[in-house]
């Protein structure tokens, strides 16, 4: 007896027949059915649909025999799936060297005639066969045994079949969408993935489909189909869809296709969408941390060297702000010079100021808070405020009773002072100032508002970064507001703002309750 060579591709093979087959080896109403043609065509007692495993042949179909596996070392299919010709044909067992004592044919199922094809995959390999037998010498015809070629390529279809439905499955669960543009009709096939993604129902057409992307996004499909249909080419591309939840982020699809050809031309595109807005979300968060971490780097930095600078230049200053003074008294007399020296006197107490803001930005230290009534503070505050205002700018005061919270007073003065400084500047023509606090659920609401010019929305974000200003002629240092911030934080607070263009601006602080302090 000779058993069956192994195949030099073994490994991929074996691969390949588990992937198709699914390990199934129950039995197929399908592939019984192409069994019983082959049975009836050739006339045979048996007809087997086997599968070669690593050390047995395996029944996947098999009327006429009650067998299920056999030992693949006495297998004739395993002669079958390394034959050179694509029918491996014993025509007389018993008078065959290779086979007169094997114990399938001096046993069950007694085989004398013997004929199979393999069935190969689309990848090239021979995972099993369809084979016939008899108990006694057969003769067909060339042309007979075709017919068993055929019906092993149906087989191998089913077997596809099966497995690319398995595949869209798992596609499914993975909500990975999967479309087919036909290009000379237009028509497009699209999953049930794809209409959630793009909120469509049913089968729609190409037009229907290509609208749900914003104008820009549609000219860039349009323009990639079109250069992939030229080239032959996969592409890839990244895009935003039309239908949008107002206030809400885009929507992103990550869209891949891959041209099929037929005699060397694009008939069709296929590929995937995938909804990617998570991961963009994401990519822009971590863009963001990145950028701020950097921020908070470079700030670190020039904090660490304003803090030097600032005071080897404020012993500087004093010393010229003190010697004014001393000028000041001796020059009475000469209005000219005195002006002069007044204006020096100016420029040396603005930098003494600028140099105290910069050194408090640049402290990071939480200030000593104390438990303070909102409503008295804010009110003394007020008063004071008044008296300062000019006569167009009007200051109303709305406070809840008994809501204490956690502050520096002196610091908190110097925050609402700089608030109410922008407000007074956001209101040339003069205005309401509306000073306001109350208790929120477990926190404390400190509000100033205003009904002046109100914050572009560009400007919005960048309201907080130091330096940056929308004062011209040297009316404001771009500190302020940025110091507000670093103050509330200091206070374990943070500030919300809302602006809109003509309408004023509204700088709501959150800050901590007394009673809610550990």
């Amino acid at each position: 007896m000779q058993a069956p060579p192994l195949p030099n591709n073994e490994e991929q093979r074996l691969s390949a027949m588990w992937r198709y087959t699914l390990r199934d080896m129950e039995q197929d109403p399908e592939i019984e059915a192409i069994a019983a043609l082959a049975k009836a065509f050739f006339q045979v007692p048996i007809v087997l649909v086997t599968f070669i495993d690593k050390e047995l042949q395996r029944f996947k179909s098999h009327p006429g025999t009650e067998l299920g596996e056999t030992r693949r070392d006495i297998s004739f299919c395993g002669h079958a799936i390394t034959a050179k010709d694509d029918i491996f044909e014993v025509p007389d067992a018993w008078h065959d060297p290779r086979f007169s004592d094997n114990p399938l044919v001096t046993g069950e199922p007694y085989i004398r005639y013997y004929a199979g094809t393999p069935l190969i995959t689309p990848e090239g390999y021979r995972i099993g066969s369809l084979c016939i037998i008899d108990h006694k010498v057969r003769h067909f015809s060339r042309a007979q045994l075709q017919h068993l070629l055929t019906l092993a390529h149906q087989i191998m279809g089913y077997l596809m079949r099966r497995y690319e439905q398995c595949l869209h499955q798992a596609i499914d669960n993975t909500n990975i969408g999967l479309y087919e543009w036909d290009i000379e009709s237009g028509h497009i096939w699209c999953n049930a993935i794809v209409n959630d993604i793009l909120g469509v129902k049913g089968q729609v057409s190409f037009d229907a489909w290509l609208k749900q992307y914003t104008p820009q996004a549609q000219q860039q499909l349009r323009k990639q189909l079109s250069h992939s249909i030229e080239t032959q080419r996969a592409f890839h591309i990244q895009l935003p869809l039309e239908k949008q939840v107002p206030g809400s982020p885009p929507t992103w699809v990550d869209v891949r296709g891959q041209p099929m050809r037929v005699a060397g031309e694009t008939m069709k595109i296929v590929g995937t969408v995938m909804d990617i807005t998570l991961l963009k979300h994401q990519e822009a968060e971590l863009t963001q941390r990145r950028q701020e971490a950097h921020h908070q780097e470079k700030m670190r930095t020039l904090g660490q060297m304003t803090a030097g600078i600032a005071h080897d230049f404020n012993n500087i200053l004093q010393v010229i702000n003190g010697q004014t003074e001393l000028l000041n008294e001796g020059l009475l007399a000469q209005p000219a010079l005195l002006d002069n020296l007044q204006q020096i006197q100016l420029a040396g107490q603005r930098g003494v100021d600028l140099i105290e803001e910069m050194l408090l930005y640049v402290t990071e230290q939480p200030l000593e808070c104390q438990a303070v009534n909102l409503t008295d503070w804010l009110a003394s505050y007020a008063h004071d405020l008044k008296k300062r205002l000019p006569k167009n700018v009007h200051c109303e005061v709305n406070s809840d009773a008994n809501v204490t919270v956690l502050i520096h007073p002196s610091q908190m003065t110097r925050v609402m002072d700089n608030l109410c400084q922008n407000a007074v500047r956001a209101m040339p023509d003069g205005g309401l100032i509306t000073l306001s606090s109350w208790q929120q659920g477990v926190t404390g609401r400190l509000q100033v508002s205003d009904t002046g010019q109100g914050i572009a929305p560009e400007h919005l974000h960048k309201i907080f970064t130091p330096f940056f200003t929308t004062c011209r002629g040297g009316k404001g240092t771009g500190l302020g507001l940025a110091i507000v911030n670093t103050l509330i934080q200091r206070q374990q607070g943070r500030i919300h703002v809302k602006s809109q263009l003509g309408e004023g601006t509204t700088m709501t602080l959150v800050l901590q309750l007394a009673n809610q302090h550990k």
